[in-house]
């Protein structure tokens, strides 16, 4: 399967799970939970927006760095090097991790705490597989390199760094 077929497949199957599926469960939580935030609930707008934004520039950048996908199934074009630039210096998986905040996004835009805890849950699974697949098979492609990078870049939530300028002001 070509890189450009597993998008067309992905984009809806990923659609469906980041807006199709927040959507029908916030349908139930009237029958459930009852959460008023009003206006609030647009602040949810721009994660959905950052976050689909995000997960597309993950995609092209890895592509046209490399070519490929990172861990890629039987069958699917691996990445031939290991890309730690981009998005990639940032998270180690970016498509993930905009992902998720566009989940996050949505439970908000939608005022709904069980697509908040399926956000939840959707984190906890991909940070599972993504251990145990994903992970996985980066250390077998390209070990210690691949090592190194796992220690110096978070595996979905950027670290907040600061610049020596801060840490001096920090200390006075």
């Amino acid at each position: 399967m070509k890189n450009w077929q597993i998008a067309l497949i992905g984009t809806p199957l990923g659609l469906m799970f980041a807006v199709g599926i927040p959507y029908v469960l916030s349908l139930l939580d009237p029958y459930l939970l009852k959460v008023q935030i009003g206006v609030a609930r647009w602040l949810g707008v721009p994660l959905v927006v950052g976050g689909a934004i995000f997960t597309i520039y993950s995609v092209i950048y890895l592509q046209r760095r490399c070519g490929g996908i990172t861990a890629p199934a039987p069958g699917q074009q691996a990445a031939a090097i290991l890309v730690n630039t981009g998005p990639y210096a940032v998270v180690r998986h970016p498509q993930q991790a905009g992902y998720l905040l566009l989940l996050f996004g949505m439970s908000i835009v939608l005022s709904s705490p069980i697509t908040f805890i399926y956000a939840l849950l959707s984190t906890l699974l991909v940070m599972i597989v993504q251990r145990r697949v994903e992970e996985r098979r980066m250390l077998e492609r390209h070990g210690e390199k691949y090592a190194e990078y796992q220690r110096q870049v978070p595996q979905l939530i950027p670290r907040l760094r600061f610049s020596s300028k801060n840490r001096k002001k920090e200390r006075q």
